[in-house]
Formats: C-alpha cells, structure tokens, sequence
C-alpha cells in the first residue's frame, strides 16, 4: 500500500496535514487522487492568489529576478540610490546637471559647474524652444550673479558657430558694464554713468566714436511720420549737423523730394550750406573764417561789361533814352541771371540789391541815366530816379554812372539806360573800356 508520508493512500488527506508536513517525499504518481479531498482545490487557489492577476511577464518566480536585477540585495540597493538624490528642500549638486541631456556641455570660460537645459528637437516648431521662467504670482522676481570682486560676471548669446558672438558682462573691478555684438564690444557704460558707444574710455556723459575711422559717427533724430532725419557727426577735424543728407561712403539724401541743408563747425570755420529738391549734398552758402571774414560764394551777383577790347566803341543815337549793350560776362555767382541777349540781368530772390554802372562817353554832351526795372525807370513814391551829368567844356570823354540801393522782388529784370543830349553831334560814342555794371544782392 503506498504512503504519503505516514498517511496511507487510501485514507483521507486534507490540507492541513500536507502544511504540517504530515504528507511528505510523496510519489504523485503513486497517489490515487480520488483519496485527496480537495487538494487540487487548494493547490489551485493558492497559485492564483500567488500570481494574484500579474501581466504574463512578471508571472514566474524566474521573471520577477529578473526584473529585479537578479539583486538579491535590491532592498539595500534601491535605499542607497535614493540616498544619492537631492532632496527636494534645498537641494545640493556637487556636479554639472542637464536638463534633456545626460551630458552637460561645458561653454566659455571652462565652467566648473554647468546647469545645461537642452531640447534636442528637430521638427523646428514652438515645441523646440527651450526657457527658463521665474514666476512669482505677488512678489518680484530676479537673476543673481555673484563672483569675486576682481572678476567679471557675464552673459552670453551663442550660436552653433560662435558661443559668445553676443555679451553682456559687468565688470567687477572697474565697475564698468560693457554690450558685445558680432564679437565686438560696441558699447559701454563707466563707473560713473558716462556711455560710450564705439569707445570704452568714454570722456563726456555720452560719447560716440567711429570705430572705423570712416567719418561717419552720428546721431540721427527722427520722427515715425517723417520721410527726412536729422544727422550729428563727426568729420575730421569739426562737427556736421545736416536734415535730409547722410554720410556713408558716399552723400545721400533721406527724400529727393525734399531740400538739403547743413551747418559745419570745423577748424575755426563756420560754413552754412543748402541745396534744392533733388540734391544728395548741400552747397556752401556762407562762410566764416578764423579772422571773421565772410564770403558768400552763392550769394547773387554778377560783373559785365561789352564785349571787344579798350579801344572799342558803340554808338548811340542822341535825343532818347538808349539801353547799355553788356554782352561778356566776367563773374556771376547765384545763377546764370545775366541775359546777354537782352541785356538785363533776372532778379533770382527778393530782396536789396546794390547797383552800380559807368561809362565813358563823348564830350559836347549833356547825359541822363537811369536804372530801368521791367522796362521802366525804377520809381519811389512815383518818381523816376535818374542821374544828370553835363560836360561843358567839351575837353574829354565824360564818365557817367549809376549807383544806387534798390529793393526788386524775384522776376524782376533790371536794365541799364542813359540819355546824350547832344551840342555838337547827333550821336555819341561809348567807349567798350570803360564801361561796365555790376549787381549784389545785399540782404
């Protein structure tokens, strides 16, 4: 008769016994079930509370070690590692930490410690930017640098061509905060509050220097709704403040449609220029030298007299007024005003003119002259101004002139007309060499 330990096999076995260990180096095989009672019951449930719903590959005993390492010391282990981590108050690195990455890259300087946030992302979207944010919902938020007093603290902005190609750094020792763009320094602020843009040695409370040496430092003052700019600057060895008109490499107007004007202080030089619509640069239009002297090279004006050489002659008829014949021109400034064809000279800009005429004519005459406007003698209050000479004697050419002060407006023309009262003659003689006119606009 087989046996279950000291159980026979045809006895009844419970569970309790096979606890106990009452069954034991029992042959299953030898067993006749039907004489278990409830043994497969239990074995079944026992295994099923065991596994108690486990995913398929945690449900063996060989899949559980392995999923723990095959650490038999896990518990330890796991205690350790947790003991390595900082602690969520106040934590402490002792090491360079990344954020997205599992090595930290180390930038300028040879940082000692890096806090290295990266997003490794490709798709090129918002979801690849990467930030750091300070938040406070009541109070103020701030970044803190702190270093030596000897040293400098920085901040840098890089790209994957040049980690510092921009900086900010304040520098400790000379208390002094300097702007790097395109790796250049480009501005900085002293100690004392003096900016310095294109020097670090700023002198004065602002200083703009050209670092190029090109003559084209400058200040520009705008407005959003104007086509034009005002321009400060510095050349050589004075200072140009221009509207509409800028230097680099070459002059420019800001709007062709509008005029150009200048002021250049300059080696004991005042200059004042303008120009008209269209023009890139502005013309000197005014002068003022070291010893005070003042020359305006486009202020209107303009020398004449009859073309031939000394000994020439013109005759005019005697009795009636005849016009001076000036055909050469042997200075004009402001213009081409002078009209040879006709004689006249074409009033450019309203204002007081000074001007003056001579010439010498045949004796035995008695002479009227008298400065025509619009093809009439100029008046005041109605009168005609005119001049008499006489000559009674007959010994000599007699010179006559015309001098005076006189207002026109612009499209004025102004001509040259005398009168030979004839004793001897009925025509008279204009000596070329003689003769000659000139006008000046005064003010």
């Amino acid at each position: 008769m087989p046996y279950i330990g000291n159980v026979s096999a045809f006895d009844s076995v419970d569970t309790e016994q096979i606890k106990d260990g009452a069954v034991s180096d029992a042959k299953i095989s030898d067993v006749d079930h039907s004489k278990v009672t409830g043994l497969a019951t239990e074995i079944s449930t026992a295994v099923s509370n065991l596994v108690d719903s486990s995913p398929e590959s945690l449900n063996t005993l060989n899949e559980l070690a392995a999923a723990l390492g095959d650490d038999a010391a896990f518990s330890t282990t796991v205690t350790n590692s947790i003991a390595l981590k900082a602690p969520l108050a106040s934590p402490s690195f002792t090491g360079n930490v990344g954020v997205g990455t599992s090595s930290p890259a180390v930038q300028n300087n040879g940082a000692g410690l890096v806090l290295d946030i990266a997003n490794t992302g490709s798709s090129s979207t918002t979801a690849d930017n990467a930030e750091i944010v300070l938040r406070s919902s009541s109070r103020y938020t701030g970044l803190t640098f702190i270093t030596p007093t000897d040293k400098a603290s920085s901040v840098y902005f890089g790209d994957t061509a040049d980690s510092d190609v921009g900086i900010i750094q304040y520098n400790h020792p000379t208390d002094s905060m300097a702007f790097t763009t395109n790796a250049s320094e480009r501005m900085r602020i002293d100690s004392s509050g003096k900016v310095g843009i294109g020097t670090s040695s700023p002198p004065k409370r602002l200083s703009v220097q050209d670092i190029n040496n090109s003559n084209t430092a400058q200040l520009r003052l705008t407005d959003s709704t104007a086509t034009t700019s005002t321009y400060l600057g510095q050349f050589s060895n004075g200072t140009r403040l221009t509207n509409n008109a800028t230097y680099s490499g070459g002059w420019a107007a800001d709007d062709t449609s509008v005029g150009v004007s200048q002021i250049e202080l300059g080696d004991g030089v005042v200059i004042l220029g303008t120009a008209a619509a269209g023009a890139s640069m502005a013309a000197t239009r005014l002068s003022i030298n070291s010893d005070g002297a003042v020359t305006m090279p486009s202020q209107p004006a303009c020398v004449v007299r009859p073309s031939g050489g000394w000994q020439n002659t013109s005759v005019y008829p005697a009795a009636i007024w005849n016009k001076l014949k000036f055909d050469y021109i042997g200075h004009q400034k402001g213009g081409s005003n002078f009209d040879t064809t006709n004689n006249r000279y074409n009033i450019p800009v309203s204002g007081y003119y000074a001007v003056h005429g001579q010439a010498y004519t045949g004796s035995h005459t008695y002479h009227h002259t008298a400065i025509y406007v619009n093809g009439s003698p100029y008046t005041i209050g109605g009168n005609s101004i005119t001049m008499s000479y006489n000559d009674p004697q007959g010994s000599s050419p007699l010179n006559i002139t015309w001098d005076g002060t006189y207002y026109f407006s612009a499209g004025d023309y102004v001509e040259w007309f005398f009168l030979l009262s004839a004793v001897a003659s009925t025509s008279q003689i204009v000596y070329h060499g003689h003769a000659g006119a000139s006008v000046i606009l005064l003010s």
